[in-house]
Formats: C-alpha cells, structure tokens, sequence
C-alpha cells in the first residue's frame, strides 16, 4: 500500500507539517543519510563474495542473528507506547484527516455483540479469489476463481470460475514462409515490451486485475447482504491502472463508486502493506484497540503520477473526479484483534467505519493467532476447494502425453528431482 505521508500532502498520519519544525526536518534527513550509508555498507559487504561464511560453519551465525533479532524487537517496543500518544495528540491537525479520526478502544462485549448480531446472523458477506496460470510454449492456461460466502447462507456459497487461455496461432497464410514469419513475430511481441512498457498477451498484473475486478462485482452487483467485505485494497493498483486494458479502468470507474459512494457499508482488509509506517502504527495498537486515520485520496494522487500516460491520458480527469467524490468519503484505519495477533489495515466508509472497524475486528478475533477476519479465509479455502489449483497443469500435461509429447514442453524447473 502507498504511504500517504508520502504519497499524498506532505504531512503523515499524525498531521505535523514535515516543514513546520526546522529541527525535526533536520533529524528526519540526518537520520535518512545514516540510514542510506547503512544500506550501501551491507550492500558493499555482500558483494564481497570472499568474505562469506564457509556453508558447514553456518551455524556461526546464529548468536548473531538471535542478538539482532533481540536489539530490533527491543527498539520497537520502546517507540510503541510514543508512537501511539503522538497520533492521538497531532491526527485531528491532518488536512487529510476525517471528524471520525481517532484511536478508540473496544470491549469485549462489543466483540460478543457484534459476533452474534451481525456475523453470526449473516449480515456480512465476504468474497475473496484464487487465481492460477500455467504456461508452457505452445498454450498458457489461466484459471481465476471467485467464491463470496457468510456465515449464515440461504443457499449454496456463490463460486463462478473463467478460464483464459494463450497462444500464438495465426491466420492460416497460402504462402508457408509468410505464416511462418508473422507466428514467429507474433510470439516476440509478447515476449518484448512496447513503447508503453506492456507486453502483448495476458500478464500476471493483468490477470490479477480481472480477478479483482471479478470481486467487486460480485459485492456489489451479486450481493444481497447489508455489510460487503472485501480483501485487499478497495481500489487496488491493477485495477484502477488497467494493467494494459482500458477497458478495466472504464468497468472500475462505472462499478466502484456503486459499493463504495451509494452502498457504503463496507469493510477491506488486505493481507499485509509494504508501508512500513503504518505497519507501525497497527503494531504499536493495544488488542481490542482501533485507529481511524486519513482519507485515501492519497492513493489515487499516487496513481495519477505514476500512470494514465500515452492511450491512458483520457482516463485522468475521470481519476481526478473519483478521488475527490470517492477517496476522499474512504478512510484508511488499523487494528488490532488479540495480542497475540499483528495489526492490520482496514478501509470503510466515513458514514460507517465505527461499525466497519467492530466488523473486521469481532470476525478477526476467531483467529487470536492471525487477527484476521475469518470469513475472508473461509472464502479462499472455498475458492481452492472449488478450483483446484493443480488440477490445471495435470489437465495440460494429460493432452501433452495424449499427442505423444509428455515431456517436451515442461519447463526445467518442473522436472527436477
């Protein structure tokens, strides 16, 4: 997830301005160089390929290992309880920030509430899906999966799967040479990337974008539940950017603003988030503790300065407009379920995040270990349940035997021993 200390007004979650205090602006970059020189000199060692240690004394290392792991936990400890109080003091002077912003804690009755009156009573519908490729020479065969269930369903879970496949086959030519030629063209521009950086064919990020595209619809449009929740982020980079397709922008501009402007009660929770210091902030959480941070407009300031060039110019002030009716109305929060658990990212609607918050949280306590919502995990043991992951290349390799073929096209890796 982008950082929206960062990425968006060049203030952080706790609202100070980075260039109202001399001083602090001082340390931040003194501290960024030191940082900086610490990297290139771990980086420098490394390549030092003489100086690493023989593989039977790898058990040298482990005092070291345990000593730094002991340091680094010790340091986060101690900034916990100061990360905390300088949110609660400095959020409210955020521009980003929203009236609902905030650290509140929760009760133990209110998880039990919230347990039996709305998750156990099938008021929240969760969807998640799987996705698997299989590429060989001749054919990629690709499977995406969808399974949206609750707790209490009225019928059968709802699973729909679409299968995609690739191949470089080409119109038949009377001239031999000439078909020759335009399949072997064919196959190089979709290894090779266009002046755009795109590779013709059906990449990962792609597939990936069609998936979660998949799953937003089926919450918005399939969805017959008060409370929607999603994995992920609610407008994640491979949809709102295309992934190569104009077409999954043009779908995520129309379907969006339905869930996420009109509906709005609805809680996402991605797995993890590459920014670091909001990881922070949620690890830093005491259990049964909640914070509600900025709006996400954030987000889609990122995408705008790193996408929607060349054929994607059109898309932009339609971005624009989606930040400010959309972004600006969803909030990005962090959790803590058990302690035992790491926090975790949520993201709802200003209108509903308290009771978005008790959702993920109540849910999430099922699972002291994890601290994540259980419905979304029972939504993806359904999806790989149903779509069997494997299944795809015994399949492909079964009709590769069947034409007198059975090792030809398997990739090296997938024949070792």
């Amino acid at each position: 997830m982008i950082n929206p200390a960062a990425a968006g007004s060049r203030r952080g979650y706790a609202g100070r301005d980075a260039g109202a205090d001399g001083v602090a602006d001082e340390e931040a970059a003194d501290q960024a160089e030191q940082f900086d020189r610490h990297i290139r000199g771990m980086v420098d060692e490394a390549l030092n390929v003489s100086t690493w240690t023989d593989g039977e004394r790898m058990s040298d290392l482990e005092e070291r290992l345990e000593r730094e792991v002991r340091a680094a936990t010790q340091y986060e400890s101690e900034k916990t309880g100061r990360v905390l109080q300088l949110i609660e003091e400095n959020i409210g002077d955020n521009p980003e920030a929203s009236k609902e912003s905030g650290i509140v804690p929760v009760t133990v009755d209110q998880i039990s509430d919230t347990l039996r009156s709305v998750l156990f009573n099938g008021l929240v519908e969760a969807c998640d899906g799987t996705r698997v490729s299989y590429d060989t020479l001749p054919i990629s065969v690709i499977q995406i999966g969808l399974c949206m269930t609750t707790y209490l369903d009225d019928g059968a879970p709802t699973s729909v799967g679409h299968r995609l496949y690739r191949h470089d086959m080409v119109r038949r030519h009377d001239n031999a040479e000439e078909e020759l030629l335009a399949f072997l063209k064919q196959r190089a521009r979709a290894s090779n990337p266009d002046e755009n950086g795109e590779v013709a064919g059906i990449s990962d990020m792609l597939v990936r974008a069609i998936m979660e595209h998949g799953e937003r619809y089926l919450l918005t449009e399939r969805s017959r539940k008060p409370w929607r929740m999603g994995h992920g982020l609610p407008y994640p980079y491979e949809m709102m950017t295309g992934s190569g397709s104009g077409k999954i922008i043009e779908l995520s501009l129309g379907l969006l603003p339905k869930l996420l402007g009109d509906h709005k009660r609805f809680v996402f929770v991605p797995s993890e988030t590459g920014d670091r210091a909001i990881r922070t902030i949620a690890n830093a959480l005491q259990p049964l503790q909640y914070a509600v941070l900025t709006n996400t407009k954030y987000i889609i300031d990122a995408y705008l300065r790193g996408s929607y060039r060349g054929k994607y110019a059109d898309f932009k002030p339609m971005l624009f407009d989606f930040r400010d009716d959309i972004a600006s109305k969803v909030l990005v929060g962090v959790y803590k379920a058990s302690r035992f658990s790491p926090g975790h990212v949520f993201f709802a609607h200003e209108d509903h995040v308290h009771e978005a918050a008790l959702i993920a949280m109540a849910d999430s306590a099922l699972q002291e270990h994890r601290g994540f919502p259980n419905l979304i995990d029972i939504a993806d043991r359904l999806c790989k349940a149903t779509f069997d992951p494997s299944g795809i290349a015994a399949n492909v390799n079964a009709v590769f035997a069947a034409q007198g073929e059975p090792f030809r096209y398997l990739l090296e890796r997938g024949t070792r021993a």
